[in-house]
């Protein structure tokens, strides 16, 4: 659907059916766990519909929208962006650490590429291209970022918790289009925090264990 809208100018409403997407792909897996039907197949599946509805979508969204003014550069990109959230889905699974992604999940990478056009934020071609560019680079990061399904929330810290209500409710009176822009730049910190604070670390030369909540 967000393909065709893209086709047809509508890249507004191409984006809302992206987040319609995200709000899904977090349903999907709680719903096979409670009905006990997970399987390879649905494994393989959820992925094929990974790269289409948070890769190839946005892509195209992001392409319509000022991508294109770049000519060759522009495809380039696209290119790079949608290579780069395959060899995400095809290298890293979330598993491998414990309530962690290693590299900036495909979802969220697409989530943050949409709130774009949500957000009305005013991106010059170049500036677009500079955030796939982005985007694609932390997918194939070995930059660690929270797995928001397995997120045990007792575990997190209390003000964390009022911070991030706060953050919300603050966002909402400001306006409303931002709460999905926001939060994606943050989650996007959130990893680049954490990394950059182990290099210190390394640096240093002492060994220090970076904080998971």
């Amino acid at each position: 659907m967000a393909i065709i809208l893209s086709m047809e100018g509508n890249f507004y409403g191409a984006a809302i059916a992206v987040v319609v997407a995200l709000l899904f792909d977090g349903l999907d897996g709680w719903v096979a766990r409670r009905l006990h039907t997970t399987s390879d197949f649905g494994g393989k599946l959820d992925s094929l519909a990974d790269i289409v509805s948070f890769g190839i979508a946005p892509a195209v969204i992001l392409y319509g929208i000022g991508l294109k003014e770049l000519g060759i550069l522009g495809w380039l990109v696209v290119i790079l962006f949608l290579i780069a959230g395959a060899v995400r889905l095809a290298l890293f699974k979330p598993g491998s650490v414990t309530g962690y992604f290693v590299g900036l999940p495909i979802t969220a990478a697409g989530g943050v590429a949409v709130s774009l056009v949500i957000s009305r934020v005013d991106f010059t071609a170049w500036g677009l291209a500079t955030v796939l560019i982005l985007l694609a680079t932390l997918m194939v990061s070995r930059i660690r970022y929270p797995d928001m399904k397995r997120l045990n929330v007792r575990d997190i810290k209390l003000w964390k918790i009022l911070l991030l209500i706060g953050i919300a409710i603050a966002v909402t009176l400001v306006d409303l289009k931002y709460l999905i822009f926001l939060p994606s730049v943050i989650y996007i910190l959130y990893g680049i925090k954490d990394w950059a604070l182990s290099k210190v670390c390394i640096i240093k030369g002492r060994h220090c264990s970076v904080p998971k909540n």
